[in-house]
């Protein structure tokens, strides 16, 4: 079953974490990034993208499970925001 790599990770990347093409991509639209992750991420973390923000287009690898472990099948759009983006969701 093919997966996302980003959907696996518990908590926000790094700019540092993403490969070089996203990196630029990064630091071209949002200079001052610091911590990135997606939408639904976001709210799982107790954050709420603020209405109105521009989120970040980078290429997301679509991986599955093999014998051998993980290998990289595909490459699909994914929209990524960064912290600065963001606000604690009050509970």
């Amino acid at each position: 079953m093919a997966d996302t790599q980003q959907g696996t990770r518990q908590g926000p990347k790094s700019v540092s974490d993403y490969s070089p093409k996203n990196q630029l991509r990064i630091r071209s639209v949002r200079p001052a990034a610091t911590a990135l992750a997606g939408y639904r991420q976001w709210q799982g973390l107790g954050r709420q993208v603020r209405r109105g923000e521009h989120g970040i287009s980078i290429a997301a690898p679509v991986t599955e499970e093999t014998a051998d472990g993980r290998r990289m099948v595909n490459v699909r759009g994914a929209t990524i925001f960064d912290v600065s983006q963001t606000d604690e969701i009050e509970r």
